[in-house]
């Protein structure tokens, strides 16, 4: 390094007609040396630099004249190496050597080692300085590495110091009494060390000490609880932890001791033991009357749903049963009219199917209806909704439908789907008050991958279609926040005022979709309009057949089936007889679950038992049962008002071979066509 700089300065004090060829030179030399090398200007600029020392510093040679080394150097460094350069200019030292920081290009620091000597002319003035900057960053991270961890290593010993703890010989002898066992047992470790433990803190044992250094000799360690007297000649219960040390022989040469005092905590758990049983009573009383608290409002609550649910129900049926009673007495006061009759017979007809509509939604609000499934054309469905709901909703409200091109045909219930369609539209127009536009869109998606739910929609667990028909009703009103959205499909949840909405429209459309085979997802946002969207399940390509390729409508000339029918109504019972004979059947009629036992065991001749569900002694599983204990092939249908399924119904009460339901009210001609089916 001392010949580098020797030729440094030889070059740099050189005639003025040699310049060009020192500083050539210069620039040959910098490059080869391996450490930073540079000549600084006496107003600090670079005139010269070492490739490495551009290498470390981060700039290029041209870059670096552009700048002065007070520029790169850290300004908490700056002044020392300022002080010692006025050294240099006063001629009070001939080099001087520091450590310092300087400023990468990228802005990180760099630790160097910094030697500057000072060269002058002939003339003895100072002309440049020369600069020797050797990279001490590595050395700099280890010495600050080693002081962190020679603090960590002093804060852990302090910390372990706070903790009890002892050091003993294998007779005992104390050798090591910490921080923690000063504040714990009262002696200092001036006066602890040098005493046996056992001897000083009076210890009693669990067991004998010999076992307790047997175990502690054979496994290392031993763990347990010892009571210890302290200085002042408090008793204490000590958690001990015994660790044993050998020597390079594998002897033991000395046990490690932690402790810590638990007399508060066995306290505790004593007195806690004491009033535990008196506890114990207390909580069981205070937990049956929390229950009987919940039950008590979880009764009111279904108080007050169902109040909220009768009334809505109760105004629909009234209407119904007005018109039924109504047309009922037109026609006795008309009797002599024949055409008069058929005209309020047909209206009492049509107040029943309201009435059955209203039970309808009532099941598919709570997904147990009997859907009529029926091949649907998506296109001509939401066209022929656009078209009504255009003169229906009001000229504020543009109505639009658009669906995709060659979509197959969907299965659904079309009477379910179009009250669910239009209670959506509706609660559209009540989020458009000044107006806006509704889309009804249709187009195809495919079955998502995974089998749980996404999001808020519950996808069905086995899906009866790969491909779903999707429709989307969106509208571009206030929409919701996320604490509502979040409930909107809850039985009896509405954000209309009081006597506005029944809370039932969107979980009614929920549980239709979801009954379907289908699902149900609403997005909406504050300001952003909401989209319902539906799916459902596909006509099949290839559509199954009876194995027979036949349906189930009987021939022409096939012999008149005899249908026994129990039903305890008598309204209903004479109803039914009297359609089922106009239907083309021998009916045998019977008031009861006996009386139909009686004509079975008196050898009539019957196809298909025809039943009501609910009667009283008898009710129809039992009916059944009995029946083909008698008559083991016998057919069977139930009648039933209930909301209640097939299958749940059999695994409720097993009978022997299947059985069709049937929900009231039901048509003569739905009926002889389950008949016919059997």
């Amino acid at each position: 390094m001392a010949a580098v700089l020797d030729s440094v300065t030889n070059m740099t004090v050189a005639p003025c007609a040699e310049a060009a060829l020192a500083e050539s030179e210069t620039r040959l030399r910098l490059a080869t040396v391996g450490v930073g090398v540079a000549h600084v200007g006496l107003d600090g600029r670079w005139l010269l630099a070492s490739t490495r020392l551009c290498e470390m510093l981060g700039y290029t040679e041209a870059e670096l004249r552009l700048r002065t080394f007070q520029d790169l150097t850290y300004p908490d460094d700056l002044g020392t190496d300022l002080d010692q350069v006025h050294r240099l200019l006063a001629g009070e030292i001939q080099t001087y050597s520091m450590e310092k920081r300087y400023i990468r290009r990228e802005g990180t620091l760099l630790w160097i080692e910094l030697t500057v000597s000072l060269v002058r002319g002939e003339d003895g003035a100072p002309r440049h300085f020369i600069a020797v900057v050797q990279d001490i960053q590595t050395r700099k991270a280890a010495e600050s590495t080693l002081v962190e961890n020679e603090r960590r290593l002093r804060d852990l010993l302090t910390t372990l110091d706070l903790g009890a703890s002892m050091a003993r010989d294998m007779d005992g002898t104390i050798r090591h009494w910490s921080k923690g066992c000063e504040r714990l047992y009262g002696w200092t470790a001036a006066e602890a060390v040098g005493c046996v433990s056992h001897d000083l803190l009076r210890t009693v044992f669990p067991v004998p000490l010999a076992e307790i250094e047997s175990a502690l000799e054979r496994c290392g360690e031993w763990t347990g609880e010892l009571q210890h007297t302290t200085r002042n000649g408090r008793e204490v219960i000590a958690a001990v932890r015994k660790v044993l040390r050998r020597d390079d022989a594998g002897r033991p040469a000395a046990v490690m001791e932690s402790l810590a005092d638990v007399t508060a905590q066995r306290k505790a758990e004593a007195k806690l033991l004491a009033l535990n049983e008196g506890l114990e009573a207390q909580v069981r009383e205070e937990v049956a009357a929390r229950v009987a608290a919940q039950a008590r409002l979880a009764h009111a609550q279904r108080m007050e749903a169902l109040g909220q649910l009768a009334g809505g129900i109760a105004h629909d049926f009234n209407n119904v049963l007005q018109a039924v009673t109504g047309g009922a007495d037109l026609i006795v006061q008309c009797a002599s009219d024949a055409k008069q009759v058929a005209h309020w017979a047909r209206r009492i007809s049509a107040s029943a199917e309201r009435g059955a509509a209203i039970t309808g939604r009532l099941l598919a609000f709570a997904r147990r209806g009997n859907l009529r499934t029926e091949t649907i054309d998506p296109a001509l469905l939401l066209e022929s909704m656009r078209e009504i709901l255009a003169h229906t909703l009001g000229d504020a409200i543009e109505v639009r439908a658009q669906a995709a091109p060659n979509l197959p045909v969907l299965l659904a219930d079309r009477g379910q789907l179009e009250t669910v369609l239009v209670n959506l539209a509706t609660n559209a127009r009540d989020a458009m008050p000044s107006g806006g536009l509704l889309v009804f869109s249709a187009g195809l998606d495919r079955w998502p991958h995974g089998d749980g739910n996404e999001g808020t929609v519950r996808w069905p667990a086995h899906p009866s279609s790969k491909r779903y028909l999707r429709l989307s009703v969106t509208d571009t009103g206030k929409g919701m926040t996320p604490d509502i959205l979040a409930r909107v499909t809850e039985p009896f949840f509405t954000t209309k005022p009081r006597g506005k909405g029944t809370g039932l429209g969107l979980a009614m459309a929920k549980g239709f979709a979801e009954q379907s085979d289908g699902a149900l997802k609403i997005e909406s946002a504050p300001g952003q309009g909401t989209t319902v969207t539906l799916w459902f399940p596909i006509v099949p390509e290839e559509p199954s057949l009876s194995p027979d390729g036949r349906d189930g409508s009987p021939s022409s000339d096939a012999p008149r089936r005899r249908i026994l029918l129990v039903d305890d109504d008598a309204i209903v019972h004479e109803v039914l007889v009297r359609q089922l004979e106009r239907e083309g059947f021998d009916v045998l009629a019977a008031n009861s679950g006996a009386e139909a036992l009686a004509i079975l065991d008196a050898g009539e001749t019957v196809d298909v038992l025809v039943s009501d569900l609910s009667m009283p002694g008898m009710d129809g599983l039992a009916l059944i049962h009995e029946a083909r204990q008698r008559r083991q092939k016998l057919q069977a249908i139930l009648l039933t008002g209930i909301a209640a399924g097939a299958a749940e119904l059999a695994s409720a009460r097993p009978i022997s071979g299947n059985f069709s339901l049937l929900r009231k009210p039901a048509t003569s001609k739905e009926i002889a066509e389950r008949i016919n089916a059997m």
